[in-house]
């Protein structure tokens, strides 16, 4: 699974967690691995421009780097599937 990474160490969040009115959901901002935009100066490195955020963190997705065009950018492509990993769930047994 890839999570998005930033220039700098500050930039570069952990899994986050969003409060809803029912329960916590962990939200992740999936990237591609190889780079998608290939700046025209040679004082600039290939870099992620694109990402997704995705709220259910338990949904399988892969991603895909379209070179398809030839131009300073590839798109991508996400693709979200039905089936989720499988949820695990706290439970805590009281006994009296």
């Amino acid at each position: 699974m890839c999570y998005r990474r930033g220039k700098h160490k500050s930039q570069t969040p952990s899994v986050a967690q969003q409060h809803d009115k029912h329960s916590w959901i962990k939200s992740i901002q999936p990237y591609p691995v190889t780079p998608t935009h290939f700046p025209d100066s040679h004082n600039h490195r290939p870099d992620v421009l694109d990402e997704a955020l995705m709220r259910i963190a338990n949904m399988q997705f892969d991603i895909e780097n379209l070179n398809e065009l030839s131009s300073d950018h590839n798109f991508i492509l996400l693709n979200v599937y039905n089936q989720s990993f499988p949820q695990t769930f706290k439970t805590k047994t009281l006994i009296n």
